[in-house]
């Protein structure tokens, strides 16, 4: 039995390193998206101290899981009853952080870190790459798969995460190329058979992170679509105790596990 999944889509803007501002913003649209009625509540990738900062800037917002930052949502999450996803600088031994996606559930409980594996032009000079692992979580929505960003411009992350048995992919996201953002949903939406979301930024006045957030069903119809350069609090229901692809589909017997296996065998792009 699958419950009712009512996710708010945080198209938000995020203050240039300013944790605290950034965090004040976090609770309060929280708060906004349980009075509409939402269980869940997504935010654009690195909200906590803003994308487009500079190495030192990231370093200094960097925070672990036992930070108070952490500890308030938590509380949030529990008193609210609301599954809180936000993306954050993770701190690590490495020196340079981590681009995060940390999944927090209804009961207060951190159940997903996930750090982001595939680092986009100059993120790789001030970010460390986290392991290319990718997890499905059994939630009371269905199986869950969370994505960072550029890691949707490849299919084998969003496939794996299919394999292991995701019904929903969620991505947070600071998306520049707004003329394709929602032709890669579509996509993972129609060759996998999932809902993609994709969670986009906010920054009316840049020429990147200006939203267009959406989200496909597992037919690859955007069903649902915020607007451009525009801050906005969206809410939209996943059903799949109604509708779930997954449950008819061929896909899953006809798959060939054996093509994975020339993936292994190749060592570079030809």
């Amino acid at each position: 039995m699958y419950e009712k999944l009512r996710i708010a889509i945080a198209q938000a803007e995020a203050s240039i390193a300013d944790p605290e501002g950034n965090t004040r913003k976090i609770k309060e649209w929280i708060k906004t998206a349980v009075d509409k009625g939402a269980n869940m509540i997504c935010f654009p990738e690195l909200f906590y101290s803003a994308y487009d900062v500079n190495a030192e800037e990231l370093k200094r917002c960097a925070i672990g899981e036992d930070d108070v930052f952490f500890q308030d949502l938590k509380a949030l999450a529990k008193e609210y009853e609301i599954n809180i996803l936000i993306s954050y600088p993770e701190k690590s031994k490495e020196g340079k952080p981590y681009i995060s996606f940390a999944y927090i559930d209804s009961n207060g409980t951190l159940i997903c870190n996930h750090r982001k594996s595939y680092l986009w032009l100059g993120e790789k000079e001030k970010v460390t790459p986290g392991e290319p692992v990718y997890k499905v979580l059994d939630t009371p929505f269905g199986k869950i798969g969370l994505l960072i960003c550029y890691e949707i411009e490849f299919p084998e992350p969003v496939r794996i995460l299919t394999l292991k048995g995701a019904e929903i992919i969620i991505s947070t996201m600071a998306f520049d190329l707004i003329e394709d953002l929602q032709k890669y949903i579509s996509a993972m939406g129609v060759l996998n058979q999932v809902y993609a979301i994709g969670v986009n930024g906010c920054a009316p006045d840049k020429e990147f992170c200006r939203g267009k957030s959406c989200i496909s069903d597992q037919w690859g119809n955007i069903v649902f679509a915020l607007d451009e350069g525009k801050e906005q609090l969206g809410l939209y229901e996943i059903d799949l105790e109604k509708q779930n692809r997954r449950n008819d589909s061929p896909h899953k017997k006809d798959f060939l596990k054996d093509t994975l296996q020339q993936l292994a065998q190749m060592e570079e792009w030809k």
